[in-house]
């Protein structure tokens, strides 16, 4: 009825009844509505709309009408649709229902007042699908609005949004005005080209939008962008620095290179050529001086960071207030500081700065026998003798501690080297990490790590900052007990990555794990093996053989690529020669020995074919000058003849080698399995050695001569 009321009165404005056409006789309400975003919907809708960037996504607004001329919106929630073009599709009723009874339980009572949906870098207007969707929503509610935001044009600052309702077409046909707009509350944005040509204040109008913060949305969106001082106490990797200062160094190489011309070209060129020279173009020493200054500070901050974390982890052993003031306290830390910086000693007493060394009342500190330092590096300073938390021992005067380590000191060792070496990449290594694995052969006196050999110059730092003894190869580490442990470092050149470590099982140290431990003793047999030492390898023996039992205990699975030096060629055949039964033990370890075998046999094979070749006067595929008995035999690696051999080739069958007969029954140098029995009928195996190649200097962590082993990435091991 009263739409029939209202098409009737507005017949009156085309001539009907009686009435002038087109006179607005009739009072038509103040129709300034205002649609009030909530920050949290406004959050909620860019977050969906940049989150289904290129696509077009749609939601539903949750709120009230207040009165006649305003609605408020405190919430939003995303709907399951997504468009392509420049609309989307129909809303899902079901949907809808069930996310309106989940958010009545959780206490929203809200209704729906419209929609949101996003229109991605083409601005905010209503397409025809679009108009199809709102006119759904205006027969369920007739004052439901239709929101678009863009979130590609929208900027800090600046939201590119737009609230739309459509416009009735029986108002237009009877000329009335679509609305009328009186307040002077708010305000219309100007519409675009775009939203005019699709439609604006012909088929919808704009609606303004104002956004009501309470104080609880104010405090909110204050700290969302909120820098808390903590963020300035955050270390950075050690590595990205390192780059960074590169990155700066050579920046300034550049821009010194650029000033430096600039300054021969003034000297050279013309006033009237000057002024246009440089128009438009980089002024190098106006960068140089940016780029200096931002070095500067960012190192200053980065050492600031360093000393505040190793203050704040380092534990307190003397108590502040002792007796003592707290400027003797930062005299003892100003000499501490000098004393690591290589700086002078500052003297207490007036006049002594230029008195010799011999008549001066200060001990003088000369560094003695045990003083060790590599080629290039810079002798360790003494510590000044005080009551702070370094120790104050001289490096001439230390005595390491070669007693056995029990467990507990094993355990604080280890932590010690954790808590020394934590931003450094290492890995226990030797009797130390066996020990950690469940070894009680022996009991172990001084421990030994891995490190890269890019780390050096950091780990000297960090052990420095922790006032341990540093010398070229290893570090002193001081007990609780009063004793201090040498702890071997051993710098390896590459494929430290190549390494699978573990954490400790009674620390948070890094240890090798069993698989690379064994590499590891492999590596040590071959090292021993080349100076003679028999006692070390039957010890090395018991090692390998208790690594494998382990493995084979636990049920491991042995991955060959972390076993290039026990798979090689260089260990395997000698050592399962000297002990029969460590093929067995291997194989019941999970190790393919008869894959190992054929790799032997193959590399055998090659290799002899190779020397005859040699001793023949050819070298690989070239034909000597004079045609001989050999004319046609090329090398196997690189010929296509009939005499290739190829390696990979299914066909072909190499036969194992026939071992030599022993003159004697003597083992020149071998030595029978330790704990366990000899076959009398086992005969052992004599390994041609290479003849070809760099001489065999023993297969060790530093340089693993497979490539594979060179080139893994990280996360295949760790």
């Amino acid at each position: 009825m009263d739409r029939l009321n209202r098409m009737l009165a507005g017949a009156t404005g085309m001539g009907g009844l009686g009435a002038a056409p087109g006179t607005d006789n009739q009072n038509l309400i103040d129709n300034s509505e205002t649609v009030y975003i909530s920050s949290l919907a406004l959050l909620k809708m860019l977050r969906h709309g940049r989150a289904g960037v290129p696509m077009e996504v749609m939601g539903l607004m949750l709120g009230e009408f207040v009165d006649d001329f305003t609605v408020r919106v405190v919430d939003v929630f995303a709907m399951p649709q997504s468009g392509t073009g420049v609309s989307v599709e129909a809303v899902d009723p079901v949907f809808q229902q069930k996310m309106m009874d989940m958010l009545t339980q959780t206490g929203r009572p809200e209704s729906v007042v419209g929609w949101y949906h996003s229109h991605p870098g083409f601005g905010c207007w209503l397409s025809s699908v679009d108009i199809n969707t709102q006119q759904s929503f205006e027969q369920l509610t007739p004052r439901a609005v239709a929101v678009v935001v863009d979130p590609i044009q929208s900027v800090k600052g600046k939201v590119v949004i737009d609230a739309f309702r459509l416009i009735n077409p029986q108002s237009l046909m009877l000329g009335q005005e679509p609305r009328q707009s009186t307040s002077n509350l708010g305000h219309l944005n100007k519409p675009s080209i775009q939203a005019l040509i699709h439609g604006l204040n012909r088929h919808y109008y704009s609606i303004g939008i104002n956004y009501r913060k309470t104080a609880l949305e104010e405090n909110m969106l204050m700290n969302l962008h909120k820098h808390v001082w903590t963020e300035a106490l955050e270390m950075e990797d050690f590595r990205h620095e390192g780059e960074r200062n590169k990155d700066h160094f050579k920046r300034l190489v550049t821009l010194a290179e650029g000033y430096e011309k600039r300054v021969k070209e003034e000297t050279e060129l013309t006033k009237d050529q000057l002024k246009t020279r440089y128009v438009g173009k980089l002024d190098p020493k106006k960068h140089l001086e940016d780029v200096g200054q931002q070095l500067i500070e960012d190192n200053i901050v980065s050492v600031s960071r360093q000393m505040i974390d190793k203050e704040a982890t380092m534990p307190k052993k003397d108590a502040a207030s002792n007796g003592q003031a707290n400027g003797d306290h930062m005299d003892e830390d100003e000499e501490l500081l000098r004393a690591n910086l290589g700086w002078p000693e500052r003297n207490s007493v007036p006049g002594t700065a230029n008195r010799p060394q011999s008549q001066s009342h200060e001990p003088h500190h000369t560094a003695g026998p045990a003083t060790l330092t590599a080629p290039g590096q810079t002798q360790p300073h003494p510590r000044i003798r005080s009551k702070g938390r370094f120790p104050t021992t001289p490096n001439s005067k230390v005595e390491w501690s070669t007693s056995n380590i029990s467990p507990e000191q094993l355990k604080e060792l280890f932590n010690l080297i954790h808590e020394t070496l934590e931003h450094v990449p290492y890995a226990i290594c030797g009797l130390g990490a066996l020990i950690d694995h469940g070894f009680t052969g022996r009991k172990a006196s001084r421990i030994s790590i891995l490190c890269p050999q890019e780390s050096k110059d950091n780990v000297k730092a960090w052990a420095a900052s922790r006032g341990c003894e540093i010398y070229a190869d290893s570090v002193g580490l001081s007990m609780r007990d009063g004793s201090t442990r040498r702890v071997r470092i051993k710098y390896i050149e590459f494929g430290f990555e190549g390494l699978q470590r573990v954490r400790s099982s009674f620390s948070n140290a890094i240890v090798l794990s069993l698989v690379s431990q064994l590499d590891n003793v492999a590596a040590g047999y071959l090292d021993n093996r080349k100076r003679g030492d028999r006692r070390a390898l039957k010890i090395i023996a018991d090692d390998v053989f208790f690594c494998l039992d382990t493995i084979a205990s636990r049920r491991q699975r042995v991955d060959p690529r972390f076993l290039p030096t026990l798979l090689g060629e260089d260990f395997f055949p000698d050592f399962t020669a000297q002990y029969v039964d460590a093929r067995p033990e291997m194989a019941r370890a999970g190790i393919d020995v008869s894959s190992v075998l054929a790799k032997h046999r193959t590399a055998t094979s090659l290799r002899e074919h190779n020397e005859m070749l040699r001793e023949y006067g050819m070298e690989g595929d070239v034909i000597p000058q004079t045609p001989g008995q050999f004319e046609h035999i090329r090398d196997l690696n690189n010929s296509q003849s009939v005499y290739t051999l190829r390696e990979r080739d299914p066909h072909v069958v190499i036969p194992p080698m026939t071992p030599l007969p022993e003159s004697s029954h003597q083992c020149d140098g071998e030595i029978p399995h330790p704990n366990r029995k000899s076959h009398p009928s086992a005969r052992k195996l004599k390994v041609p050695a290479r003849t070809s190649g760099p001489a065999d200097l023993g297969r060790n962590l530093t340089a693993p001569q497979t490539p594979k082993a060179v080139n893994r990435p990280v996360a295949d091991w760790i």
